[in-house]
């Protein structure tokens, strides 16, 4: 399936296998979770959530410091 992903400004469209999670486009981007925050449609996904087949995503980078 196709996914359409905006990651720092950059539009890509990856190709993940069907049935697919948010968990699964991390890894397939090389990205640790904990360091990101998942978009659709301007809702945060779960790392378990299901994606589907065209998919508007955006990451965003969570930035910390002390």
């Amino acid at each position: 399936m196709q996914i359409n992903v905006t990651l720092s400004h950059e539009a890509r469209s990856i190709e993940l296998a069907d049935g697919s999670n948010t968990f699964s486009l991390l890894r397939e981007l090389s990205l640790v979770p904990d360091a990101v925050l998942v978009f659709r449609n301007g809702s945060v996904l779960p790392e378990d959530e299901p994606l589907t087949h065209g998919d508007g995503i955006e990451i965003v980078s969570i930035a910390s410091g002390g």
